[in-house]
């Protein structure tokens, strides 16, 4: 998969030019946007121990892997036929209620990825499991508006001019039930464009649910103890971007911690959009 990449840039879909030098009208085409924003202080404490320890958690997240104690985990919220779900550490639980809340689709959101880790800079010692020794970071993600510029001289290049994160998307049979209307779209346009972009109910889960799968990882490194990882391994490398080499020593630098998370779901992101430019009439044919 062209998300798992280190690096994605948009220029990575090639345009076809039939001389040595094209230039192209700006176009505008559905694309991925995110932000990703600091939310450790949501974390809360389970109410019973996992060896000896509190698990760090979310509010409504219940983790009940009794063989080890995470010291890292992802989860994902996403919708399926218009309900929340969450895809996250193994044996762990969304209260309904509070899953829901947190739907992304109420914001037409395409999912919200969480990872939650402990962070060695902030541990008082090699045993300091407290919340004050944690962070989280959220991503989220959504389907947008972009319009880019392509050109060719040599070599495609290709930027973005405006992107436009919150369109107001209408809904089609709002008033129905999802599951009765498996064929619904959000469409947008741009005030006076007559052009309308439209996303199909199916594709905004399908692309939640790629997320949801990408990010499930969860791990274990406890001093003295065998590392263990759960779920999908490209994760650990985002999880070594985060922490440094070593994930259980200190790494203190500016291209650690959120930094690094934003890079990592910046890629994913322009990977998706890629998918969409790809499909765009702009600058593949003549």
């Amino acid at each position: 998969m062209s998300m798992l990449a280190d690096s994605q840039d948009l220029s990575d879909v090639k345009a076809f030019c039939p001389s040595a030098q094209c230039n192209w009208d700006p176009y505008t085409t559905l694309a991925i946007c995110y932000f990703v924003e600091d939310v450790s202080s949501q974390l809360v404490e389970q109410p019973y121990s996992i060896e000896g320890s509190k698990q760090i958690t979310l509010p409504g997240l219940t983790i009940s892997n009794t063989n080890d104690y995470l010291t890292t985990w992802f989860t994902t919220i996403f919708s399926v036929n218009g309900i929340a779900r969450a895809i996250g550490p193994p044996q762990s639980d969304f209260n309904a209620s509070e899953l829901q809340r947190m739907s992304p689709e109420s914001n037409f959101d395409v999912a919200h990825v969480y990872l939650a880790y402990q962070d060695p800079c902030l541990m008082k010692n090699m045993s300091d499991t407290s919340k004050q020794s944690w962070r989280a970071f959220k991503a989220t993600t959504k389907i947008c508006l972009q319009t880019l510029n392509t050109t060719y001289n040599g070599s495609t290049e290709t930027t973005v001019i405006k992107s436009y994160t919150n369109p107001e998307w209408t809904t089609t049979n709002s008033s129905q039930s999802r599951s009765s209307r498996p064929n619904g779209n959000w469409t947008t346009n741009l005030g006076n464009n007559l052009e309308t972009f439209s996303v199909d109910f199916k594709t905004a889960e399908l692309i939640g649910n790629q997320l949801a799968t990408l990010f499930n990882s969860s791990v274990s490194i406890i001093p003295g103890r065998e590392n263990h990882f759960y779920g999908s391994m490209f994760p650990s490398r985002i999880v070594s971007n985060v922490l440094g080499p070593n994930m259980s020593v200190c790494a203190n630098g500016t291209v650690y911690g959120l930094p690094a998370f934003d890079k990592r779901i910046a890629n994913v992101a322009i990977g998706l959009t890629n998918a969409y430019v790809s499909l765009s009439p702009c600058c593949l044919s003549i």
